[in-house]
């Protein structure tokens, strides 16, 4: 929510505020679930593509630990 406040120059108590005025019987908590899913997806599908990133490990060998491929993402 921080987040997505700071991008919008809202506070988050603004932003629940809006939320909220557009929920309808829904409940706050799962409004803002939905709102920030919505949100994300909106703003994923404006960005540029990223290059696929190699998971060395996990091509080769399936039983490999989550580890190994986890590390070619730092």
């Amino acid at each position: 929510l921080d987040d997505v406040a700071n991008r919008e120059s809202l506070t988050v108590n603004q932003l629940c505020t809006l939320v909220d005025s557009r929920r309808g019987d829904a409940a706050l908590t799962a409004s803002l679930r939905v709102f920030l899913i919505g949100y994300l997806r909106a703003l994923a599908a404006k960005a540029p593509p990223e290059p696929e990133v190699a998971m060395p490990g996990l091509a080769e060998d399936p039983t490999a630990p989550l580890g190994v491929g986890l590390a070619a993402l730092d």
